[in-house]
């Protein structure tokens, strides 16, 4: 039992690790790279048969996200990589928990489009110059929101 424990705690901090290298890149680049988002996906999916979780009500989460994902790419309010990005992250989450972390992602966001204005203010540039590099918000988003449904943060 507590090396499973072990095992599952090693998955998360993996998981956290490589949202923070996409972050990282995202802020650098602008870009996630596609194997960022499988590999997240992908030890989503060991975390839930590790945990032996419902794994199709995980998927669905991760369908629903990435048709929202699709539909901010499709009207140019994401990239493609912020969609990828949050599906991924989402099958840590069941359907009834998936409105928690867009809320809180979507808090980052603003957060951070904030910052990013106060940046461009200060340097002349214009809004509309702006690219916001999402997959921070994204990756903070799914972090606060997974350490709150598992009352780490004592919020929920």
């Amino acid at each position: 039992m507590v090396e499973l424990e072990v095992f599952t705690n090693i998955l998360l901090l993996t998981v956290s690790i490589t949202l923070g290298y996409a972050a990282l890149r995202d802020l650098r680049t602008r870009t996630i790279s596609n194997w960022t988002s499988i590999g997240i996906f992908t030890l989503g999916v060991v975390y839930l048969i590790a945990n032996q979780s419902p794994i199709l009500h995980h998927l669905v989460s991760s369908a629903i996200a990435l048709s929202l994902g699709l539909f901010l790419f499709r009207f140019g309010v994401w990239g493609g990589g912020d969609g990828k990005l949050i599906a991924a992250t989402s099958v840590f989450f069941v359907p009834a928990e998936l409105l928690l972390l867009l809320v809180i992602t979507s808090l980052c966001g603003a957060f951070l489009a904030l910052i990013f204005l106060a940046h461009a203010k200060s340097k002349n540039v214009a809004r509309h110059e702006i690219k916001l590099p999402y997959g921070i918000a994204i990756g903070l988003g799914a972090l606060f929101a997974y350490l709150m449904k598992e009352g780490f943060l004592g919020l929920l």
